[in-house]
């Protein structure tokens, strides 16, 4: 599936402005099954500056410097952005959640730091006896973790009112 996305940010100030410094997080991510065809950032005023970078969690970043003096400043952004279907889980055959568990807490290569981030308390989805009450039966010791989670979901679109939900709808 392709999409287009475009987007366009305006600011307009109360009086020119001499020099406007921006940094622009518009780009779609590069992903195993997203790819990005067309890319294309456009300014006005056009900047004295732009300078790409990527940032910790691996999104492109661009800053860019407007040196003169303007009332109005407009970024548009336009990408196209190609999406695969995901593979077929066969949930049976994951590793048992114990072994994931373990290895997001030793293994300190990049891809397990990145899940390591996952298992802190979070404003949305705080630690709570509750919540891991809802959730072990579903993962038994050896459960493989896929397994385990495709019974621990919630079914459908139903609110999200498991212990630690947001009472959204998802």
């Amino acid at each position: 599936m392709i999409y287009r996305v475009r987007h366009e940010t305006l600011y307009l100030y109360s009086e020119p402005v001499a020099t406007s410094h921006n940094e622009v997080h518009l780009m779609p991510r590069e992903l195993p099954r997203q790819s990005l065809a067309k890319l294309e950032l456009r300014c006005d005023p056009t900047p004295e500056t732009v300078a790409w970078h990527r940032d910790y969690f691996g999104n492109d970043v661009v800053f860019i410097a407007v040196i003169e003096p303007h009332e109005r400043l407009v970024i548009r952004t336009e990408s196209r952005v190609e999406l695969r279907a995901p593979a077929p889980i066969d949930a049976e055959r994951s590793p048992a959640w114990e072994d994931v568990a373990a290895r997001v807490r030793r293994d300190r290569d990049p891809a397990w730091l990145e899940a390591f981030e996952m298992v802190f308390p979070s404003t949305y989805v705080p630690v709570s006896e509750a919540l891991a009450a809802y959730a072990r039966p579903s993962f038994a010791v050896g459960r493989p973790l896929a397994a385990g989670a495709m019974i621990a979901r919630p079914k459908g679109r139903a609110r999200a009112n498991w212990p630690g939900g947001t009472g959204k709808r998802v």
